[in-house]
């Protein structure tokens, strides 16, 4: 078996591992968290228990996804820590009910998408994995798709201009 592959099942393993214990930890202490959409009781309320599937589920993928570039190397870790550390920035804050920060820091996603490929796997997985602890990890999953598209319209966008203006002046 290739260093890619065992990578791949070491982090998925990890993933599942950390899950279930936050699981296990929130079942015996007062019972497996909710989260509502959007904070709003009208919405859906979401479990925390469906996180034990999805997001080993979602790991898989995304490591998979992040070892069919070519080449990986440690830039994509670096990459991947960076999203964990900015999820778990947003995630303390919002816990902390440090609101105008936490409510600051999500749209600040958009403007880093204009110099970051924030829609590459690892970006993603980071994000997601730092956040289950707080949110679960439908409500994280959801937002970080929500990001990825946006952040691939952003950043392919401002490129496409930018190679516009730039080839106007060269004309």
């Amino acid at each position: 078996m290739d260093n890619n592959k065992n990578t791949i099942y070491l982090v998925t393993t990890v993933s599942f591992f950390y899950i279930w214990s936050t699981l296990l930890w929130q079942y015996f202490n007062g019972g497996v968290e909710a989260h509502y959409l959007l904070q709003n009781k009208d919405l859906p309320r979401i479990s925390n228990a469906w996180g034990g599937i999805v997001l080993p589920l979602i790991t898989y993928v995304l490591m998979n996804l992040i070892y069919k570039q070519t080449p990986v190397s440690k830039y994509v870790w670096w990459q991947a820590a960076a999203a964990f550390t900015y999820g778990v920035i947003l995630s303390i804050t919002f816990s902390m009910g440090l609101t105008a920060i936490s409510s600051m820091l999500a749209p600040l996603i958009f403007a880093i998408a204009i110099f970051v490929p924030i829609y590459k796997p690892q970006f993603i997985l980071g994000f997601i994995l730092s956040m289950s602890f707080t949110f679960g990890t439908i409500l994280p999953a959801i937002f970080a798709t929500v990001f990825a598209l946006s952040g691939w319209v952003i950043y392919k966008l401002v490129r496409f201009v930018w190679s516009k203006l730039t080839a106007t002046k060269q004309a």
